[in-house]
């Protein structure tokens, strides 16, 4: 399994993105272009819904560790998308703090979706494979809201 989340006090300056897919493909290219997009942002990585949502918990009373936006894989072992999903809805209902999710898949079954759909924490959806141009449009929204 591999990772590189970890947690920081020192002060955010630039966007922290927080990428959970078990894919390591994936992860690697959504890495690479997120980083060398002009936004400058960092990159967490996390290979499943369980071990992003720790990392939320072990951090929800720093808010500088925690990241500005995650990006979710919804197929994924250990803990999938929806599941991570809801225990966020619990985990966000204790303080002011919304990080704003954004859905990736290949694939989506019409119940999946409806799920996404009614999930106030998502604020969109990633079809894959990547494209440059969806991202750079997401960033732009983003950018604009902060």
């Amino acid at each position: 399994m591999y990772s590189n989340l970890s947690g920081s006090s020192d002060l955010k300056s630039p966007i922290t993105v927080l990428l959970v897919d078990d894919d390591e493909i994936a992860r690697f290219l959504w890495k690479r272009a997120i980083e060398s997009s002009e936004a400058g942002m960092l990159v967490k990585e996390s290979s499943n819904g369980l071990e992003a949502l720790n990392f939320l918990k072990n951090h929800w009373n720093e808010p500088l560790a925690l990241p500005d936006i995650i990006f979710l894989d919804i197929n994924m072992p250990v803990m999938n998308g929806l599941a991570f999903l809801d225990e966020y809805a619990k985990l966000s209902k204790t303080s002011d703090i919304h990080i704003p999710i954004y859905i990736l898949s290949s694939s989506i079954m019409p119940e999946e979706m409806a799920k996404i759909n009614n999930s106030p924490a998502v604020s969109g959806f990633i079809p894959k494979p990547f494209k440059m141009e969806k991202f750079e449009k997401i960033m732009q929204t983003f950018n604009e809201t902060i």
